[in-house]
């Protein structure tokens, strides 16, 4: 077989020639198939890493998700915002602005439900007194006839922060 630039190399073993040429040649191919393997080896080891730091980055990720939203929500005091939809409603009939009657509940408990349901719910992206008010207080509710929600962002907001 004539050996030229173009024959793979798996196949240049020197089939004539003297003993020492031969083996010689086949000691050469035996450190090339292992050089392969080392390469492949590399190989694998080289993708399970990356795969392994992709993994590990995703995994940052989620957790800086999760532990941004309970950061977020974590600045938000329950029973501080309470007090102000206390003061902010200001009534003795629907005390927190509770409209509802409760057999097991009292008004600041439903009210203190309301507002962590809420915070659970929270994306932790902007205002979220703001975010409170459009459940708590929406605008042109029947139950508002002279469009008093439309104070009560401001209002709570207000009566929080002088707290």
């Amino acid at each position: 077989m004539e050996i030229t630039p173009k024959t793979p190399w798996k196949e240049r073993r020197i089939k004539s020639g003297s003993f020492l040429d031969r083996k010689l040649s086949a000691d050469i191919l035996k450190v090339r198939r292992k050089h392969d393997s080392n390469i492949r080896e590399i190989e694998k080891r080289t993708e399970y890493s990356a795969f392994m730091v992709a993994v590990c980055l995703l995994g940052a990720l989620l957790l800086m998700v999760v532990f941004c939203r309970v950061s977020h929500a974590e600045t938000i005091q329950p029973e501080r915002l309470a007090n102000a939809i206390f003061k902010a409603e200001h009534s003795k009939t629907w005390p927190y602005g509770i409209m509802h009657h409760y057999k097991h509940t009292t008004p600041r408990q439903a009210c203190l439900n309301t507002i962590r349901h809420r915070i659970e719910d929270w994306n932790g992206e902007g205002d979220f007194i703001a975010y409170l008010g459009q459940t708590y207080a929406p605008l042109g509710a029947g139950n508002d006839p002279q469009g008093l929600n439309k104070n009560w962002i401001k209002n709570v907001r207000y009566f929080y922060n002088v707290q």
